[in-house]
């Protein structure tokens, strides 16, 4: 496998892709969520351009080999549910290697 392309994973009802133009909504949620844009590069009540380049950064992560951004979709609708990453290069001293982080939206249904 070419380490810069990056492989889209099946794992039962989920798929780790990477993210897409249609992904938007999903990072529109995030972005108003008051600890994401936070601790992500997220950005705080984005607006439509920020979502997009939030989304093109995800793509340029494995190019910069810094690290693999997926999407966590549902694999029959293929929505979107989340993020996961594995981080190669972080940028604080004293942190490991590699890091793995994980934002879901969960949707509660009343």
């Amino acid at each position: 496998m070419d380490p810069l392309k990056q492989p889209v994973l099946d794992a039962l009802e989920y798929r780790l892709r990477p993210f897409e133009a249609k992904d938007v909504e999903l990072v529109r949620e995030a972005s108003v969520d008051p600890l994401i844009p936070l601790i992500t590069t997220v950005p705080s009540n984005g607006t439509d351009k920020e979502i997009l380049n939030f989304i093109d950064r995800q793509h340029h992560r494995l190019m910069d080999r810094s690290g693999y951004s997926y999407a966590i979709a549902d694999a029959s609708s293929d929505q979107a549910l989340g993020q996961i990453g594995l981080w190669l290069k972080i940028p604080v001293k004293a942190a490991p290697a590699s890091v793995i982080g994980l934002v879901l939206i969960i949707e509660t249904k009343e």
